[in-house]
């Protein structure tokens, strides 16, 4: 069974803006920042970048950050407003290449053959009968994706009530391990659990002292399996530069700051073609090496389901590092490759006061569009997203109502739509009937400044903020009261943003900052009754449209 990317992107969905100021600069964060250059000053033309945004925000992905670093500095910076800075984000299969990382510190040591066969860990987890092939698997295998594995592992890893090492041991081995790549995240698992099985420690611990410390990692955390061990494959969030941080490791043959944190062999080993890949699919049949990707161009880069990149450029001695949601990945790297690259010169470029202003003006514009209808009015005109971003935000083909109407009032946290002669009041509580979330109330408090809609949910109570098309940021990361097991697995602060699109309909629209992920929930009021619907950003932006899985919320008056 091939496996080929947009397969791995559908299952992976059921885990200060502007340019920097030259020299070291203040990380308000914590951390270690590179140093900051005009892109001239590096031999990059601003003009190439500015053509890079233009095509990013014309080309309906959701960007939400980029980095660029040329000769160890960065050149050029970006986030889409909600997303920031400090936040962390997630990393999906990015995190394959540190897990390769943490493989290649084991060797440094001495503690790791990657030739050892990967049974040889696990005497007591082993299947009652060890086929040939998968007695002949090695930490190699699963470091080029070539087990010999029929099909991904981790779903069966994921559904079993077994441990994850048991349960990856018992899936069968069609192939002879060599002769068959599959991407394979439950092969990355692995890698993760003999590490621990080699020194005791979770990747996360291991990295720590190794990498993490070394490289000035902050604020960054790694999703868990039920036994304890990073997810490895997945999982990890981590800010934009320090994802650059890891690029610029490897463009530097594993060397930081005069010390060798990986060894030059390693480095070359990893990002060099080891196994043929998936053929005749753009950037992903180049080959594969040591949970690295190789690139049409020369490149080889680290990616993560939706467009999370970080893409290293040896014959430039550049770093590029993207995050974002898209359902198409070649489209967002051809981007990529049609600006960047051909900007790049060795040298100094003379430098352009006109466009490196025009540059740092329109970084500092970058936000994602918000859904237009009537505002905190009713009767809101047809929706367009901003002409900050790159894609319209969930929802935004909504027209907004068709008739005039009168402007709903917000006094006293309730609000009346009169249009049509009959008022419709949101104030108050609505109970909900017996839901998936177990959610019991939902009270909205509409006022000049934004919505706040405030849900119970087995006695607790969990407040979600939305400005009038424009983002609100809320407080501190929690589980999303809306979410499920494969919808934002993971705590993250949100943003969001609201408006009327008829008279009856409230659109609020969120981003979790440190996901890629977005929501857009419709409330419906009638006049006793409430209908609330969802829409995620995976199933809104796919290339093949689906439907949401949640089910609509029904409410009347408490």
């Amino acid at each position: 069974m091939k496996t080929n990317r947009r397969q791995f992107i559908k299952t992976a969905g059921i885990g200060v803006v502007g340019l920097g100021i030259m020299g070291e600069g203040i990380d308000l964060w914590g951390g270690e920042r590179f140093r900051r250059a005009t892109p001239e000053s590096q031999g990059v033309a601003s003009r190439s970048i500015r053509e890079f945004v233009a095509a990013a925000n014309a080309s309906g992905i959701s960007w939400h950050s980029f980095m660029l670093l040329r000769h160890g500095q960065v050149v050029a910076e970006g986030w889409w407003k909600p997303y920031e800075p400090e936040f962390v984000h997630s990393l999906y299969s990015l995190s394959k290449s540190f897990t390769s990382t943490a493989i290649g510190l084991l060797v440094k040591e001495g503690k790791l053959d990657i030739h050892s066969k990967v049974v040889s860990f696990f005497p007591d987890d082993l299947p009652a009968a060890v086929s040939d092939n998968l007695g002949q698997v090695t930490v190699r295998s699963l470091l080029t994706m070539n087990t010999g594995h029929a099909e991904d592992t981790m779903p069966k890893m994921r559904a079993s009530s077994d441990t994850w090492v048991r349960a990856y041991l018992a899936q069968p081995v069609g192939y002879a391990p060599g002769t068959h790549f599959l991407y394979n995240t439950g092969n990355t698992y692995m890698l993760g659990a003999i590490l621990h099985k080699v020194t005791g420690q979770t990747l996360e611990d291991y990295l720590r002292p190794r990498l993490f410390q070394p490289l000035g990692f902050t604020g960054y955390d790694w999703e868990v399996s039920p036994q304890g061990l990073n997810t490895a494959g997945y999982g990890l969030r981590l800010k934009t530069e320090d994802i650059a941080k890891l690029g610029q490791l490897y463009l530097q043959k594993g060397r930081w700051k005069g010390n060798t944190i990986l060894t030059g062999s390693w480095v070359d080993e990893a990002t060099s073609k080891q196994t043929e890949s998936q053929v005749n699919n753009g950037d992903w049949s180049q080959g594969y090496g040591y949970q690295w990707w190789r690139c049409t161009h020369g490149f080889y880069r680290g990616d993560g389901a939706y467009g999370q990149y970080c893409i290293v450029m040896p014959q430039y001695d550049a770093v590029m590092v993207v995050t974002s949601q898209t359902p198409d990945m070649q489209k967002s790297m051809n981007i990529i490759w049609d600006h960047i690259p051909g900007g790049m010169r060795e040298g100094e470029l003379p430098e352009n006061g006109v466009e490196h202003a025009a540059l740092k003006r329109e970084l500092s514009m970058l936000e994602l569009p918000v859904v237009k209808g009537g505002g905190s009015k009713g009767g809101g005109s047809k929706g367009e997203g901003s002409k900050g971003g790159g894609v319209k935000e969930e929802g935004a083909k909504e027209e907004g109502a068709k008739g005039g109407g009168k402007a709903i009032s917000t006094g006293g946290g309730a609000v009346v739509s009169t249009s049509g002669g009959n008022a419709i009041s949101t104030g108050g509580a609505w109970v909900i009937a017996a839901n998936e979330f177990g959610i019991n109330q939902l009270e909205f408090d509409l006022s000049d400044k934004g919505c706040v809609l405030n849900v119970l949910k087995g006695g607790r109570r969990t407040k979600l903020q939305f400005g009038w098309e424009k983002w609100v940021l809320n407080g501190p990361r929690e589980a999303y009261v809306f979410g499920t097991a494969d919808l934002v697995p993971m705590p993250s602060r949100v943003a969001g943003t609201a408006t009327w699109i008829d008279e009856h309909t409230l659109r609020l629209n969120l981003r979790f900052v440190e996901a890629i992920f977005g929501d857009a929930i419709t409330c419906r009021f009638e006049e006793n009754g409430l209908k609330v619907e969802f829409l995620n950003s995976v199933s809104e932006m796919a290339l093949k449209k689906s439907d949401d899985p949640r089910k609509v919320l029904e409410g009347r008056r408490g």
